[in-house]
C-alpha cells in the first residue's frame, strides 16, 4: 500500500467488510456473518459499492470517463475510506 501511495495511487477500504465480502459468499445466507469471514455490512450494499468503484476505475482508465468515486470520499458511499500515506 505504501508503494501505491508513493506513486500517487489511492488506497481505499470499505468499513464493515472482510476479505470474503468481495466474493459471492455473502449472498448465500445472512448467517455467513456469524462465521467472521465476512464483515457486518449487508451483502447487497457491499456488492453495490464494489461494483460501482470497480466500474468507475475501469471507466476512468480504459474509457477516459468518470473518475468521481476513485478520486476521494463520496457522500453516497460513506463506508468507503481513503487511506492517506501518513496513515500507513
Amino acid at each position: 500500500m505504501e508503494n501505491v501511495t508513493n506513486h500517487q495511487g489511492n488506497v481505499i477500504y470499505v468499513e464493515g467488510t472482510q476479505h470474503f465480502n468481495f466474493t459471492d459468499l455473502q449472498f448465500y445466507s445472512p448467517l455467513i456473518k456469524l462465521t467472521g469471514i465476512t464483515g457486518n455490512m449487508d451483502g447487497k450494499r457491499g456488492s453495490d459499492i464494489v461494483n460501482q468503484y470497480v466500474l468507475d476505475f475501469f471507466n476512468t482508465y480504459l474509457k477516459g470517463t468518470g473518475g468521481d468515486l476513485i478520486q476521494g470520499p463520496n457522500g453516497k458511499y460513506p463506508e468507503v475510506k481513503f487511506v492517506e500515506s501518513s496513515e500507513l
